[in-house]
């Protein structure tokens, strides 16, 4: 009789993969010291059954339940309320940068020609103020320790070209997107977190 031979594989997180050649290889056990004696064999069946006539064991507790799934995009900020921050009709569709459960993208479009447009992406996890403001630190043109017509938006907020606005919020990163040319894109990214936050 053979018992199985469980071999937990080597994890590598990301910011290891560069380590991946030193993983230890798992090494394969030879099939005869996995042979039991016959003395434990037989010892091991009278254990059996000697559990199999116990009182039966209580029911395990349930598992934990599972995190509560991200809203996506469209529903932190719904086309009704975008086209009142736009100031002009518009659809909601999921974007292209739709990822789960890693990333959620909403892409708005104008009802009426030459209508106003936006985009609002979130990226789940990744919105640490600190590591942001390094990376904004070394782009140029980016203010670091954020842009100033921004304070008070979410924990840090960049302007990161003149329609595109970066939010650290919550832990997560926010990006605002508006049409090139569009007005007041300070005060219609900051109603537009509003209006997501209580959502995240």
């Amino acid at each position: 009789m053979t018992a199985p031979l469980s071999v937990r594989p080597c994890r590598l997180g990301k910011a290891q993969a560069a380590l991946e050649s030193g993983c230890p290889r798992p090494q394969k056990a030879s099939i005869r010291s996995l042979r039991l004696p016959a003395f434990s064999l037989a010892v091991l069946l009278f254990a059996a059954c000697s559990r199999q006539d116990a009182a039966p064991a209580p029911p395990s507790t349930p598992a934990k339940a599972t995190a509560k799934a991200r809203a996506k995009a469209c529903d932190l900020v719904t086309a009704a309320e975008m086209s009142a921050i736009l100031d002009g009709p518009v659809t909601a569709a999921a974007g292209s940068n739709e990822r789960p459960p890693g990333a959620t993208e909403c892409e708005y479009s104008p009802v009426n020609e030459n209508g106003p447009s936006a985009s609002l992406e979130v990226d789940w996890e990744q919105g640490d103020p600190k590591q942001l403001d390094a990376l904004m630190g070394l782009a140029g043109g980016i203010s670091k320790g954020g842009t100033s017509e921004f304070e008070g938006l979410g924990d840090l907020a960049w302007k990161v070209t003149t329609f595109q606005v970066f939010v650290s919020t919550r832990g997560h990163l926010m990006m605002i997107r508006f049409t090139p040319g569009a007005p007041d894109v300070a005060g219609r990214a900051r109603r537009i977190h509003a209006a997501a936050l209580p959502r995240l």
